[in-house]
C-alpha cells in the first residue's frame, strides 16, 4: 500500500494509500542523516532497501526496516566512489547485484566492501552517459547512452564486457 515517488525539489515522498497520507523526505545539509538531495531523480525498490539516485548529490539506500538513510557521493580523490553525483539510473541483476549509470559511466555496487566498480569509455562503453539500463533473460544489461545502445556482459573479461550498436546497425538516432 506504499507508493514512493522521486520529485524535481521536492525530495523523496511516500503516500500510504490506506491512510492517504504524504510523508516527505527532505535534504537536511551536508551532514544530515536525511536523502542526500530534494533532487530525487530514479528509484529501485530491492528486497528491504530503497534506491534512490539523485540530479545533483549521488546516491542513497534507504533501509526500510529502519528508516535510515545511507549516502553514497563521488570523491574525485577515492577510485571506489561512486563516479558521479548526477545519477539517472539504478538496476539489479538476477544476482542481486546492483547496478548504477550516471553522466560518468556504469558503476557496479560490492555490497560486502561498500565499494563501486567503474565502467568507463576506455573499457567500451560508448561515452560517458549512461540514461537507462534494463537485464533481459540472458543476463546481460542494456544500456542506453547518448551514442547509442550497448550489450554489457557481466561475466565478460574486462576489455569484452561491451557490444555497442548505432545507427549504422540501424537505431533510428543514438541517444534514447
Amino acid at each position: 500500500g506504499i507508493l514512493w515517488i522521486a520529485t524535481r525539489g521536492g525530495g523523496l515522498n511516500r503516500f500510504d494509500r490506506q491512510k492517504n497520507i504524504f510523508t516527505a523526505y527532505q535534504y537536511d545539509g551536508p551532514d544530515g542523516k536525511g536523502v542526500s538531495s530534494n533532487d530525487t531523480y530514479s528509484l529501485l525498490l530491492q528486497d528491504s532497501i530503497l534506491w534512490i539516485g539523485t540530479f545533483d548529490n549521488g546516491l542513497n539506500s534507504l533501509n526500510l526496516r529502519t528508516m535510515a538513510f545511507k549516502r553514497y557521493t563521488h570523491d574525485p580523490r577515492n577510485s571506489a566512489s561512486i563516479s558521479s553525483n548526477k545519477v539517472s539510473s539504478i538496476c539489479v541483476d538476477r544476482r542481486g547485484i546492483v547496478w548504477i549509470g550516471t553522466t560518468e559511466g556504469l558503476n557496479r555496487w560490492d555490497s560486502k566492501t561498500g565499494a563501486f566498480e567503474r565502467y568507463m569509455p576506455k573499457d567500451g562503453l560508448p561515452n560517458e552517459v549512461v540514461v537507462g539500463i534494463l537485464e533481459d533473460d540472458k543476463g546481460f544489461l542494456w544500456l542506453s547512452t547518448n551514442r547509442g545502445l550497448s550489450r554489457f556482459d557481466p561475466q565478460a573479461p574486462r576489455g569484452q564486457k561491451f557490444r555497442n550498436y548505432n545507427p549504422n546497425d540501424g537505431l533510428q538516432a543514438d541517444e534514447f
